[in-house]
């Protein structure tokens, strides 16, 4: 039966449940009551493999100084947090097969006590960031680009792939750069 402002258990549940972002429900004492369809996918643990908070960060965080560190983030971020505030961060963590992910974790703290903690695989993004920073840097390692004039049959001081400038017999050479950087720019 329908009753408006209440929300039912079951569908609260289906709804979190048919998340496509992987989802957990941490009670206050640190148990797990509940993981969604999506946070099983993406980690490959369920409710039995991960029962408390303690568990999860031993499969998860296998070196002991990165679990550690991911201990203290937590509890620290545990003593600061807001009640419905997100506090997001990210780590490397270990799946159920063995293989490593980048996630975005955002817990929560409910009104109760428990942790609604969300969790986003970043892993494809963190890499493409990766390779975005080390091609800038190679980039930056190269010799500046330098503009060549010629001249086009008008007489005009032309850059290469520009067109000549047929009013004028000569453009600035401030001119020339701009057009330059602005094909460059129209090229990216």
């Amino acid at each position: 039966m329908y009753l408006p402002g209440v929300v039912q258990p079951d569908r609260l549940r289906d709804l979190i449940d048919s998340s496509p972002t992987a989802a957990a429900i941490i009670e206050s004492d640190g148990w797990y009551s509940y993981l969604n369809r999506a946070f099983t996918d993406l980690f490959g643990y369920t409710l039995a493999d991960i029962p408390t908070g303690r568990e999860w960060f031993r499969r998860a965080f296998s070196d002991p100084d990165l679990r550690n560190e991911a201990i203290a983030t937590w509890r620290a971020d545990l003593a600061q947090a807001v009640r419905g505030t997100p506090c997001p961060r990210t780590f490397s963590v270990r799946c159920g097969d063995g293989g490593e992910k980048m996630i975005r974790f955002s817990p929560v703290e409910l009104s109760d006590w428990t942790h609604y903690v969300t969790r986003e695989d970043i892993t494809k993004e963190r890499r493409a960031y990766r390779v975005l920073i080390h091609e800038i840097a190679e980039l930056q390692r190269q010799p500046p680009l330098r503009t060549q004039t010629l001249r086009c049959r008008w007489g005009a001081v032309q850059s290469p792939g520009l067109p000549c400038a047929e009013n004028d017999s000569t453009l600035a050479a401030g001119a020339v750069i701009q057009q330059t950087k602005n094909r460059w720019d129209n090229s990216i």
